[in-house]
């Protein structure tokens, strides 16, 4: 068994040093400190020992197997300089002062050790993490002796340091995250003075994207969004991302309200530019709400700004708000609203009111549209226009849709059958979110099988929007819902974005005219009148180019109805005819609507 010795000659000692510190990566030093009187030769930036007698330390330190150190601490010294100097000044001087002020008071306190860390420049520019474990021996008064151990961790502070971006950014974009940037807000809110504002951005539809085009492609929208709001930001601000697709940029220093504004315009235009993703164009669009922020709470100013973006997104999408208390009662009423939206949907408050449409030529009904109505557990009724705007923000518009559907299948079954009207059609509105989503199609075919409905007696109506996030997918799910017999219709046409070279592509058997139009035929303005009739003219006319039957919605006087006529209308529905009315009022309206020939059967 090998023993070590300690009878080994001068020489064998040293070799076994240098073998030592080279390979465990390692520092050795030893001082002699002495306590002298500061005099004209002293460096008047080195720190005093003790004021009072107006002394200062004196180093003579030396390093164990330098040549050793130098094999894995290369550090720069040049020819004839002695090497403890060159490690002391591989430090910066600010370390130099902070190891030397770490020293005196652990001689002044008389401890026995003391421990630091500091870097050391190498030769090539790059940063060395050491760890020192000094031990300290006291010989007599104003004289010490110092042995000093120091080992290379830089492994563990890039570790250390990774870890802590990590803590403080997004892994996917490399933004400040949310911890961040609530710490840099309630740094800024505690200054007396403090006056920031905050941007809270949320992309408008992102989830259709990871829906329709999977999440790597979502990813990249957010690592593309995240380069647009550098760009526009700069260094303005603070840029973070929270999570989702949800994003922030703070300014610490709040600029002129002209500058705020200006910043707001810059990111919504950015924010709302086209996007080419693996080769496939995006159209994208995002909704900004700004709060300005006075000493005081982290989470208002947070909270102020994301209820403003929701007004945004409340107010149509693509745009900013700036915060106004007012919102504030807003925000808890749409709070309120969508709780009970929620338990509407458990307890099936929402029921389908159907609305008959009629042959304008013979009156005769041809189909009925189902539309949403909500009476609470009071007895009150809730207006549309109150609930399914936050039914479509929330997503309960996926299971509101659903039910809907499958409600006006059944009641269509009943009505072809008691009243041996076959030829009845049910039209049910598809929502835009709800036609993006991935079991959309499936979904359909479901219900139809579970109803017995002939897919042929079933039209789905949807808006021009849904071609608006991808057009060539939206396009592909139309075709497959008419794979499957079901009729399409477009709502609303008139008033959105659909070309007419895309129209032609489109499966659709029938456009709505929007009750926009229908109304102008009603103005005082002559002039107005006769415009909004050569547009009803002018889709009608398309319509018929493209062998699609048209139903003019909203007909709420004669006079609509027969200028309607006049100008070649098919169809039309509107309370001129009748309201929306629940599945048992429609059956008594449809039995005394039915031909002689239809009650017989």
């Amino acid at each position: 068994m090998n023993r070590r010795t300690y009878n080994s000659t001068p020489i064998e000692d040293a070799a076994f040093l240098q073998r030592a510190v080279s390979q465990a990566r390692c520092l050795l030093w030893q001082a002699t400190v002495l306590e002298l009187p500061c005099d004209r030769n002293h460096n008047p930036l080195q720190p005093n020992f003790n004021e009072e007698r107006d002394t200062y330390l004196h180093w003579n330190l030396r390093l164990i197997a330098p040549h050793a150190v130098l094999e894995w601490l290369p550090f720069p010294f040049v020819e004839e300089q002695p090497l403890q100097e060159a490690f002391l000044e591989a430090r910066c001087p600010e370390e130099q002062y902070q190891c030397e002020l770490k020293a005196i008071q652990a001689l002044r306190d008389e401890v026995p050790r003391y421990h630091q860390e500091y870097t050391i420049q190498l030769e090539d520019g790059s940063v060395r993490w050491l760890n020192e474990d000094v031990t300290v021996q006291c010989l007599v008064p104003g004289c010490w002796n110092l042995v000093g151990v120091c080992t290379d961790i830089t492994d563990r502070k890039e570790i250390e340091a990774r870890l802590a971006y990590q803590t403080q950014h997004d892994p996917l974009t490399g933004l400040a995250n949310r911890r961040q940037l609530m710490e840099t807000i309630e740094k800024l809110l505690a200054n007396p003075d403090g006056h920031t504002c905050l941007f809270f951005v949320d992309l408008d539809n992102f989830k259709l994207i990871n829906d329709n085009f999977g999440h790597h492609s979502g990813d990249q929208v957010l690592i593309a969004t995240a380069e647009r709001l550098r760009r526009e930001v700069g260094q303005q601000g603070v840029i973070a991302r929270l999570g989702g697709d949800e994003f922030t940029v703070l300014l610490p220093n709040v600029p002129s309200s002209s500058q705020v504004n200006n910043l707001a315009e810059r990111l919504t235009r950015a924010l709302n530019a086209p996007l080419v993703i693996q080769d496939r164009p995006l159209l994208l669009s995002a909704s900004i709400g700004v709060a300005l922020g006075e000493p005081g709470s982290t989470s208002d100013l947070l909270r102020n700004a994301n209820t403003a973006m929701h007004h945004a997104k409340g107010l149509g999408k693509a745009g900013y708000l700036f915060f106004d208390p007012i919102m504030d009662q807003d925000s808890r009423e749409r709070f309120e609203l969508e709780a009970a939206l929620r338990r509407a949907l458990r307890d099936g408050e929402i029921k389908p009111y159907y609305q008959p449409i009629l042959s304008l030529k013979t009156g005769a009904v041809v189909a009925v549209e189902a539309l949403a109505r909500w009476q609470t557990s009071e007895g009150t009724y809730l207006p549309p226009g109150r609930f399914i705007p936050i039914a479509e923000e929330t997503g309960l518009i996926i299971p509101l849709g659903v039910a809907l559907l499958r409600a006006a299948c059944y009641d269509a079954v009943q009505w072809r059958g008691v009243l041996g009207n076959r030829s009845l059609q049910v039209n049910v509105n598809v929502s835009e979110r709800q036609f993006r989503e991935s079991d959309f199609v499936p979904m359909v075919r479901q219900i139809l099988r579970e109803t017995g409905l002939p897919p042929a007696a079933l039209t789905l109506e949807l808006t021009e929007s849904i071609l608006l996030s991808d057009i060539e997918s939206g396009i592909a799910r139309l075709h497959a819902l008419e794979e499957l017999g079901v009729r399409l219709s477009l709502d609303d046409f008139g008033t959105g974005y659909c070309s007419l070279s895309y129209l032609s592509r489109l499966p659709v058997k029938a456009l709505k005219v929007d009750r926009s139009f229908v109304s102008a035929l009603s103005h005082a303005d002559p002039k107005f009148v006769t415009q909004n009739e050569a547009i009803i003219r002018t889709i009608l006319a398309l319509a018929q180019t493209l062998e699609l039957s048209v139903t003019a919605e909203g007909i709420e006087e004669v006079s609509q109805q027969e200028r309607l006529t006049a100008l070649g209308a098919s169809f039309g529905q509107g309370y001129l005819f009748a309201r929306p009315m629940p599945a048992h009022e429609l059956s008594r309206y449809l039995a005394a609507e039915a031909t002689p020939q239809q009650k017989a059967a």
